[in-house]
């Protein structure tokens, strides 16, 4: 049985390999985000996936379109995306 935090670190792993191999964004493309902008991008997704745990977005009245885009988020060109 995996815990919780074996999980939630596999699941960073997945993602991280997806963006390696889809998107093409290996360590020379975050060594561009010198200033922090990595870190500010993950607390955007911590955002999305805290509201996601609410009882507004679990029985539907609100939805992540509504909650809009976190105004932690560093990069002008929006590609915030959560699931």
């Amino acid at each position: 049985m995996t815990t919780i935090q074996e999980q939630a670190a596999q699941l960073v792993a997945n993602e991280r390999k997806r963006q390696v191999e889809v998107e093409g964004f290996n360590a020379a493309h975050d060594d561009q985000w010198a200033l922090g902008q990595l870190a500010s991008a993950s607390e955007a997704y911590i955002h999305a996936a805290v509201a996601q745990a609410t009882p507004q977005y679990k029985n539907g009245t609100v939805g992540l379109p509504q909650l809009g885009l976190p105004s932690c988020w560093p990069i002008e060109t929006v590609v915030y995306t959560p699931n």
